[in-house]
């Protein structure tokens, strides 16, 4: 089944790295916009940001590789 649907082959394959890169991603974007308004404190809402990235990102690929398995 995993040999019909490209999305899903990549998801399980290289979920955790995209689950790093966006988190990443959403941390240095949260810095650079608030790093003006706020100053350091941006570094505790851009930690936070990245953080939560990672946990959605994660459990997202989480569930699908639950799911694939139920269905497999």
């Amino acid at each position: 089944m995993k040999e019909n649907f490209f999305a899903l082959k990549l998801i399980l394959r290289f979920g955790t790295i995209g689950a790093v890169v966006l988190a990443v991603l959403a941390g240095v974007g949260t810095l650079s916009l608030l790093l003006p308004i706020i100053g350091l404190a941006a570094l505790l809402a851009a930690l936070a940001a990245g953080g939560l990235m990672f946990l959605l990102c994660k459990s997202y690929v989480e569930l699908v590789s639950i799911v694939f398995q139920m269905v497999h």
